[in-house]
């Protein structure tokens, strides 16, 4: 009897590292805020200009093995902007743009992930400005042991998360297209 109680005790440990171990594996990466950047490239009277966001927080589960139990998550604080021009900077954040003091924050949750001959596609709820809208964005990674690389895009129209309002509605001089990027650098904890 005491040989069978062993061993189902055994079984029972043997069961438990089996159910724990791909929890371990899924671990979720770190970001290197230093080494990544958010950014968004608008145009004006059409010529390019690239924003950065300096502060933001990204929450990463990603294993191509596992592309099923991936998930995205970020938010960026809409203050910290950074178009290389102060005047541009502050503009952006009054109210017919981001309106940044009553929406200080843009983000964004994946809902699914999908396989590409190429990379993935991330589908997810981005909220700028308070409106949520339905994206994809394209991947792409490269991982080596404790360290890898998440690079995304995707193209939006400004005024459907109504950004540029009032007299910018309807104007050109600021493209209504806009490509978001961004490219995490990402460890292992």
């Amino acid at each position: 009897m005491k040989y069978t109680a062993n061993l189902t005790f055994k079984n029972v440990l043997l069961v438990t590292a089996l159910l724990i171990t791909p929890t371990l594996w899924a671990q979720p990466w770190q970001v290197d805020y230093d080494a990544s950047r958010i950014a968004f490239i608008a145009t004006y009277d059409d010529i390019a200009f690239e924003a950065n966001f300096r502060k933001f927080a990204v929450e990463v589960d990603f294993d191509p093995a596992t592309i099923d139990q991936a998930s995205i998550k970020a938010s960026v604080d809409i203050a910290s902007v950074d178009s290389r021009s102060r005047d541009r900077d502050e503009g952006m954040l009054e109210a017919d743009w981001f309106d940044a003091e009553q929406h200080p924050r843009a983000t964004f949750a994946s809902t699914a992930f999908r396989k590409l001959d190429n990379g993935y596609m991330v589908a997810g709820d981005l909220v700028i400005k308070g409106v949520s809208r339905p994206v994809e964005f394209f991947l792409s990674w490269e991982s080596a042991a404790e360290s890898a690389s998440l690079v995304g895009q995707t193209r939006v129209k400004r005024t459907d998360f109504a950004i540029g309002t009032g007299e910018w509605a309807e104007d050109d001089t600021i493209g209504f297209d806009v490509q978001i990027t961004f490219d995490l650098d990402l460890t292992r904890p």
